[in-house]
């Protein structure tokens, strides 16, 4: 059966964390540091804030010798994306999926254009699900 959804968002540059990977049966993560100047966040591992903890971290050992250890999982490996040059990046982690997703950039169309220089423009984001539902 297949799902389509359309969901209109406002478009305002850098959005706050990164794709998200699982790191286990009900835990979804998010790399948090940008590349190549990372910085921290100022937590410890395994401190919470809100419904997050802090799972991980590349300060003392980085990621491809995380993943070779078995310390962070292949979905979470794929998504740290490119090495700090300074600081490092953060795993945060909570038990409900986080609603950001790859979306191809050919799937982004602008729905309205701002009426003033300084609003944002709005686009339109077409979300198709394939679910095999039994």
């Amino acid at each position: 059966m297949h799902f389509a959804s359309t969901l209109a968002v406002l478009v305002s540059g850098f959005v706050a964390g990164g794709l998200s990977c699982q790191e286990g049966y009900q835990t979804y993560c998010q790399w948090r540091g940008t590349a190549p100047v990372c910085g921290n966040s100022g937590y410890s591992l395994g401190q919470r804030v809100g419904d997050e903890y802090m799972h991980n971290w590349t300060r003392d050992i980085g990621i491809d010798e995380q993943y070779r250890r078995g310390q962070v999982t292949y979905a979470c490996y794929e998504e740290y994306g490119e090495t700090c040059w300074k600081g490092y990046k953060e795993l945060w982690c909570r038990s409900t999926p986080y609603l950001t997703e790859k979306v191809d950039a050919a799937d982004v169309r602008p729905a309205a254009r701002p009426k003033h220089p300084h609003q944002k423009e709005i686009v339109k984001i077409e979300i198709g699900l394939d679910t095999d539902l039994k």
